[in-house]
């Protein structure tokens, strides 16, 4: 239900239809989803008077989500695989972007929320943590720490850092643990995107610190993964969305979903590195 003569209407559309008919609707926003069968013969003509236009959806499983990159190739697929087994039905668009943007779409409505490493600050969003994904060391096969079960972040400063360029999220949890490890990093390479830092890694110009959800990855052979200890690493993982947002049933379930998916490809980096053929 929406009116489209004066701004604000809809907020009193909604105070006005919920007090003449409070058994009658579900709303949402400046939607009326659920009207009673008895109303039905009545509402038109009364919205009619008032001024009032209507417009009937019925309800469905479309959202859409903005997501970053790391996860949404290693970890959404397999999500998204089960929820539409729940709900085959499902239309959904997802944004693989940087976190910068994710927080943009969410605050501009683009996206029903983001799935991000959270931000220190809420600012104007609600936060829903999942998982911490853990940061770890990415090398050749053929290198000498492939052997290791687990390294010492400071010992990776004597080695040819591959990395993020400043900005983006796994770079900035890299930055900050090292300065409160005291710990000196200079990259030597700098990228914008995985794949061409897990490239450099393959052909052995130095070692990588990468979330481990973007392990494996996809036409990468070789690639080794380390746990990093003393101390260890990680990133909270979680939902943004704007404050007073809800999620639908569908999303509810995704989300359930999407939190048993990422503690089920972390389990293999927590014991022994993970070895990608």
């Amino acid at each position: 239900l929406r009116n489209f003569s004066r701004p604000g209407s809809s907020r009193s559309a909604g105070r006005w239809v919920t007090g003449c008919f409070p058994v009658c609707f579900t709303t949402c926003a400046s939607t009326f989803g659920s009207i009673g069968p008895g109303v039905w013969p009545y509402l038109p003509s009364a919205m009619s008077c008032a001024g009032w236009q209507i417009i009937f959806q019925r309800p469905n499983f479309t959202f859409i989500i903005a997501c970053v990159p790391t996860i949404a190739e290693s970890i959404l697929p397999r999500a998204i695989s089960l929820l539409v087994q729940r709900y085959p039905e499902l239309k959904l668009q997802v944004f693989d972007t940087g976190a910068r943007q994710i927080e943009r779409y969410v605050e501009d409505g683009e996206a029903n929320f983001g799935i991000v490493p959270l931000p220190d600050k809420g600012r104007e969003f609600e936060m829903t943590p999942l998982v911490d994904d853990p940061l770890v060391a990415v090398v050749a096969a053929s290198d000498p720490f492939a052997k290791l079960r687990e390294v010492r972040f400071a010992d990776l400063a004597d080695r040819p850092l591959i990395a993020f360029k400043a900005g983006v999220s796994v770079r900035n949890a890299l930055d900050l643990a090292a300065r409160e490890a005291g710990i000196v990093l200079t990259p030597q390479f700098e990228l914008l995107h995985l794949h061409p830092i897990g490239g450099m890694v393959q052909e052995g110009l130095g070692i990588a610190v990468l979330p481990s959800m973007a392990m494996p990855m996809g036409g990468l052979p070789g690639l080794v993964s380390i746990p990093i200890v003393a101390p260890r690493l990680s990133r909270r993982i979680g939902i943004i969305r704007l404050k007073g947002e809800g999620f639908s049933p569908a999303a509810k379930r995704f989300l359930t979903i999407l939190t048993s998916t990422m503690d089920e490809h972390n389990k293999p980096n927590e014991h022994v590195p993970l070895i990608q053929r």
